[in-house]
C-alpha cells in the first residue's frame, strides 16, 4: 500500500497554492482523513478539515475535526492550532496529528498505528473540501484569547 505523510504533502499544498503574503481573504481548505489502521471490526476515523491563511509573513493552521463529512457551510468556526512563521508544520500539523491519533488509540484501549492519509471520501461526494482548493471569505475573526477562527464565506 502507497503511504504518504499527510502533514508533508498538506504543507506542500500550502507552500504552492497559497504563498506568503497572499490575499488576507483567500484560504487553503482541505480535509484529510485520520484511519487506523488496524483489522477490528470497527475503524475509527477522524476527519480533520484543514484551512490556510497567509495574509504576511505567519501562517495560521486551523483545524474543524469531525467523525461526519460536512459541508463548508457548516463550519464556521476554526481552531487556531497555530499562528506562526516557522514552526508552523510541525506545530501546526505534525503534532496534532500525532495527538489526534494517540486519543483514537486511548479511546478504543488498544496501541494503533495511524495511518494519515486523504480523505477516500473526496473522492465520493462532491464537496467544498474535495481537494486543497483556495477558497474566497467575504470576512473573518481571529480572536487570539480563544484561538478561535470565524469565517464568512463568500458567496458565488
Amino acid at each position: 500500500m502507497f503511504k504518504m505523510d499527510a502533514a508533508k504533502v498538506a504543507a506542500k499544498f500550502v507552500e504552492i497554492m497559497l504563498p506568503r503574503f497572499s490575499d488576507s481573504n483567500t484560504v487553503l481548505v482541505m480535509c484529510l482523513e485520520l484511519k487506523i489502521n488496524e483489522s477490528c471490526r470497527k475503524q475509527p476515523r477522524k476527519y480533520v478539515y484543514l484551512m490556510f491563511h497567509r495574509p504576511n509573513n505567519y501562517t495560521k493552521v486551523l483545524w474543524h475535526i469531525s467523525q461526519d463529512i460536512k459541508k463548508e457551510t457548516e463550519i464556521k468556526t476554526w481552531e487556531v492550532k497555530i499562528d506562526h512563521d516557522s514552526e508552523w508544520v510541525s506545530s501546526g500539523l505534525e503534532s496534532p496529528m500525532r495527538k489526534l491519533a494517540e486519543e483514537i488509540s486511548f479511546e478504543h484501549g488498544i496501541q494503533l498505528y495511524p495511518l494519515n492519509r486523504f480523505s477516500e471520501a473526496q473522492a465520493n461526494f462532491s464537496l467544498f473540501f474535495g481537494s486543497p482548493k483556495l477558497v474566497p471569505l467575504q470576512s473573518y475573526k481571529y480572536d487570539r484569547e480563544k484561538r478561535t477562527f470565524v469565517v464568512e464565506y463568500a458567496t458565488a
